[in-house]
């Protein structure tokens, strides 16, 4: 079993209603690429790292994130224009596990 997690410290620009897809690659501690074949991935975005909830939530299970080439650990997730417009303006935290 191999433990996925990334925090995302990659500064992006949205606006409020915007629909994005952002292509992520999985890599482990060495960087070399994850096998994504079986598995599961929940991105979370929050304005506050301590916060409980996240602002916005997706995952394989739930939708919002496909893996797109599971072998080269590729996996798209989607934001739609219901995820961001009700956010306040500001910076905001993701991350992906």
């Amino acid at each position: 079993m191999v433990s996925i997690s990334a925090i995302c410290c990659i500064e992006k620009t949205m606006y409020k209603g915007d629909h994005r897809t952002f292509r992520l690659t999985v890599t482990d501690q060495s960087s070399a690429v994850v096998d994504l074949t079986g598995c599961g991935l929940v991105f979370t975005v929050k304005m506050n790292p301590t916060q409980e909830d996240p602002d916005i939530q997706k995952s394989t299970s739930e939708g919002g994130i496909d893996i797109v080439d599971p072998t080269h650990g590729i996996a798209e997730i989607g934001l739609v224009p219901d995820d961001t417009s009700d956010l306040e303006t500001g910076a905001y935290m993701f991350d992906a596990s």
